[in-house]
């Protein structure tokens, strides 16, 4: 796999980041507030069709490029399912949240969905269940994202599509999703050690900071090209849990470090860190988390093998 992007894949996110750039805010309430579904956003990124471009001749791995972009954005809006795995589900149902039969535990976006996708690997059965048959209970969205309580009461309407395919391109959206959440995270930190000044001198001139720093480049960075290279393969559920389970652990250790690096001033909402770490938790237990991810990397090993 070539890791240059072609002048195809710079120009699209050129035209998305130009897009993006118009809903960034200067007011400094919107960290004091929870997150809501960005539905403008979203719908402006829909009508410029950046959000339909693995079905009009683009890749997987443009999708993925799509959503790690949107995922470093303040808004929050559910970017790696509506790009790289609705899709694939050939239907019209949208919000639609991916659910896996079986477990519990909050969704993201669950409060505004229209359906549920109901995965069961068991069974390899795919199926979307209206969201008037499910039961929903809101959580609120002070874990960086709307998130409610669901559970189907129904089957549904079946869907055409293997469910290991459909958890393979879930498991790649939220890898993608991870990568541009932390990657902001980074950039933060980055920034914040080089202004944060003590004894007169940047704390970032310190050895131990600069250490710190690095390894997390390098975690950030092992997480992004996996997920590409997962991206490129796709569905490919051996890959994409590969990915996934990278990008899981990563997501832990950049909260960690990157709250360590800013000090108090990190866990305030008057500074914008919290936005993307608090997403980090979230993501990073998504389909129980990297030790889960790790599990399914065995399994779709030995169901090809």
């Amino acid at each position: 796999m070539d890791t240059a992007l072609d002048g195809t894949q710079e120009a699209i996110l050129g035209a998305v980041g130009n897009l993006l750039a118009k809903h960034r805010s200067v007011d400094g309430s919107v960290l004091k507030r929870d997150p809501e579904y960005a539905c403008d956003l979203e719908r402006e990124l829909a009508e410029a069709g950046f959000l339909d471009v693995v079905t009009s001749g683009g890749s997987y791995l443009d999708a993925v490029l799509i959503a790690e972009l949107v995922a470093r954005e303040l808004p929050v809006l559910p970017i790696g399912w509506r790009t790289i795995l609705w899709p694939a589900l050939h239907c019209e149902v949208w919000p639609l949240v991916p659910w896996k039969a079986g477990t519990g535990g909050p969704v993201r976006f669950g409060d505004s969905a229209r359906g549920v996708l109901v995965i069961d690997e068991e069974r390899d059965t795919v199926a979307i269940v209206d969201i008037g048959d499910c039961e929903v209970r809101s959580a609120g969205a002070a874990w960086g994202y709307p998130i409610a309580e669901l559970r189907p009461r129904v089957e549904g309407r079946s869907l055409a599509i293997a469910a290991a395919d459909c958890m393979a391109l879930w498991r790649l959206s939220l890898a993608a999703e991870i990568v541009g959440a932390a990657g902001a995270a980074f950039d933060h930190t980055v920034q914040y050690i080089k202004d944060r000044k003590q004894f007169g001198r940047p704390i970032g001139g310190n050895q131990a900071i600069r250490h710190r720093a690095a390894r997390l480049a390098v975690e950030v960075e092992k997480a992004r090209y996996l997920t590409y290279e997962a991206a490129w393969r796709a569905p490919d559920p051996e890959m994409a849990a590969a990915a996934a389970t990278v990008a899981a652990s990563m997501a832990e250790f950049v909260f960690q470090e990157a709250h360590q690096m800013h000090g108090a001033i990190g866990y305030t909402r008057e500074f914008p860190l919290h936005r993307w770490t608090m997403r980090l938790r979230v993501l990073g237990k998504e389909l129980g988390g990297a030790v889960a991810h790790g599990i399914a990397v065995t399994g779709a090993h030995a169901a090809a093998g």
